[in-house]
């Protein structure tokens, strides 16, 4: 038995060297993210992906304003059902205008802070999705739903903010009419029971009709208190209901014609474009028809159908931005895989 020492391994070849520790191969995540660089998004991008997220919170909350605005309508049975400019039947009908009272008025501030804070992510969508298309990264047709999406949104905007704009308006004329004759009248008044008393007037004739009756507005005037008031109430109430009759004319309604039509018309073309997209999930689909009749119901003077049109179509836009799409699927798409897979699994 011999022992072999370090000089006898040299001389059968064997060297020796710094350790060099073993390298296995590059792990895929590595290997894949080295490949394809992540694209950086800008702000359109951006905006278009919270799109979906700040649609169903803002409308979640405008169903609110849509419930109030609907129970503040008031019949007018002289008039014709109409879809925009077209009568589609006679006179003598019971149509539906919005009463013009303090919770219509801020109810309409509500409903346009709702959709006016949709505006920036609906444009980043529309945008994205023109450029995503002009690179063959998608499709015109999402663009065009999405351009009829943003289009509708700001119709939607202008019309509340002119609504709203004229209804306060009128409330301040018709306040100043009743003010200026109750100073005219009855110049001893007190100035916070005289003010009291106009804002009183004026949110009861605006809130009932322009027909309300002049003992009516008088029982108004002589609610507020006042001796000197009381004692004018008589022509203090014709001064009032002539002002009231010119800003009643000029209070806006909550079912504009021509501008719910236009918002009916390009619902339209969003649901077309949402049916003809291959990426958008069953519940998104059957939610952008939901939404599509809720806007022509929305567009007729017709009560309860109006009135419950709005809501629906709200309600339903909401719903539909819960489903997403099949590349990116919402709260709701999820939800019903996840059932869907559970039966699957028992059958």
């Amino acid at each position: 038995m011999s022992v072999t020492g370090p000089d006898d391994r040299r001389s059968r070849g064997v060297t020796y060297g710094p350790h060099v520790p073993k390298q296995g191969p590059v792990a895929p995540k590595q290997a894949k993210k080295q490949e394809e660089p992540k694209k950086k998004e800008d702000a359109f991008d951006k905006l278009a992906d919270k799109n979906d997220g700040y649609g169903v919170r803002a409308n979640f909350f405008k169903i609110a304003s849509d419930v109030t605005l609907g129970n503040q309508g008031k019949a007018n049975r002289s008039a014709a059902y109409t879809f925009g400019n077209w009568q589609i039947s006679k006179g003598g009908k019971q149509t539906v205008e919005l009463r013009n009272t303090p919770f219509s008025r801020w109810a309409g501030v509500g409903g346009g802070m709702m959709n006016a804070v949709q505006l920036p992510t609906a444009l980043g969508s529309m945008v994205s999705d023109w450029r995503k298309a002009a690179r063959g990264e998608g499709t015109y047709n999402k663009a065009v739903g999405s351009t009829a999406s943003f289009a509708s949104l700001t119709t939607n905007v202008a019309k509340g903010g002119v609504e709203t704009v004229q209804q306060f308006r009128a409330f301040r004329e018709m306040k100043k009419g009743t003010l200026d004759a109750i100073r005219a009248h009855a110049p001893d008044a007190d100035p916070k029971a005289a003010n009291k008393t106009a804002r009183a007037a004026a949110n009861r004739y605006l809130g009932k009709s322009a027909k309300v009756t002049q003992s009516a507005l008088k029982h108004t005037i002589k609610g507020a208190g006042d001796d000197a008031i009381k004692s004018a109430a008589k022509p203090i109430a014709k001064a009032a209901l002539k002002s009231g009759a010119t800003a009643a004319a000029k209070a806006g309604g909550r079912f504009v014609p021509g501008a719910n039509v236009a918002i009916a018309a390009m619902d339209g073309v969003a649901m077309a474009s949402t049916l003809a997209d291959k990426n958008a999930t069953v519940g998104k689909k059957v939610c952008s028809v939901i939404t599509f009749a809720g806007s022509v119901a929305a567009a007729t003077n017709i009560p309860i159908v109006s009135q419950a049109g709005a809501v629906v179509s709200t309600v339903s836009s909401v719903v539909g931005g819960l489903f997403g799409d099949k590349d990116k699927p919402g709260i709701a798409q999820k939800a019903a895989d996840k059932v869907g897979g559970f039966f699957k699994k028992l059958f």
